[in-house]
């Protein structure tokens, strides 16, 4: 795959290239063929510079799925670390995926704890709890790092693997990122999920990306893929984040709408509807 950097150098390139075609007045210059693939892309919400990348390289219609698929990976289920913490903005539904896969765990026999970092949101606690009540797994109410450190601990010794809530805060706020990097820094590895809303407002998220850069992240995970209409915004943000994606959640029953991400049903989302 092509480094990160390497594609974001690409995309800028692309993007100044567009805008001084459109002050001189030009218009993009594709064959029928590509333009047809250019306005399914665009039509699927995919952003212009992203598409006009993938026309570039597109040589017959049916390469697309493939040359898609060059660009999105996904986390090997079988690379876990105990213990597993959920980042991102407020409202994306971090609490109910850690619900999922805690709940996935006890059904597969694994002994799973969770701890809770969510000391701002009105109800987060008495929401979790109920989740561990109804699991029969032990929860930890953290209200400072000091508190979360000494939780992990704990549970990295008695269980097998630790879920992490934390607060959602907006990515923009350089304080609550800060706090957020802070429970980053321990002893034990972690591994951090970056969660975020596919039918998300899209600019957001990718400015975003400079305040998460911040954090140690992994994985993307994907929330709410049954109010998607669209779904280029999975391509714009692996490809702008450039990590791979570990999961895909689909309703809000637990445990049954949550799905481990494959590179198919990443390509199926992004290309769904061409007909090209």
């Amino acid at each position: 795959q092509q480094g990160l950097e390497d594609i974001r150098s690409e995309l800028a390139s692309l993007r100044k290239t567009m805008e001084n075609m459109r002050r001189s007045g030009f218009e993009l210059a594709m064959s029928p063929k590509k333009r047809k693939v250019f306005s399914v892309l665009r039509g699927q919400l995919v952003r212009e510079e992203y598409a006009f990348r993938l026309c570039e390289r597109v040589q017959e219609a049916d390469d697309l799925s493939a040359l898609i698929a060059e660009d999105v990976t996904v986390k090997d289920p079988r690379q876990t670390r105990r213990a597993v913490m959920f980042v991102g903005p407020t409202g994306v539904g971090k609490t109910t995926t850690i619900a999922k896969l805690a709940a996935n765990a006890v059904k597969t026999g694994r002994k799973a704890a969770i701890i809770s970092v969510d000391a701002y949101r009105i109800g987060a606690a008495e929401q979790i709890r109920i989740y561990s009540r109804i699991l029969g797994i032990p929860l930890s109410v953290a209200t400072n790092s000091a508190e979360f450190r000494a939780s992990l601990a704990k549970f990295a010794e008695e269980r097998d693997t630790v879920f992490i809530d934390t607060t959602g805060r907006n990515p923009s706020d350089a304080r609550a990122i800060d706090e957020v990097a802070d429970l980053c820094t321990t002893e034990i590895p972690l591994e951090v999920h970056l969660l975020m809303n596919a039918n998300g407002d899209d600019e957001f998220l990718i400015n975003a990306e400079r305040h998460y850069r911040r954090l140690p992240i992994s994985y993307l995970a994907f929330s709410k893929l049954d109010e998607a209409v669209r779904y280029g915004s999975l391509y714009n943000l692996a490809l702008t984040y450039g990590k791979p994606v570990s999961y895909l959640t689909t309703g809000q029953r637990v445990p049954d709408d949550i799905e481990q991400a494959t590179v198919d049903r990443l390509v199926g989302l992004i290309a769904r509807q061409r007909e090209c």
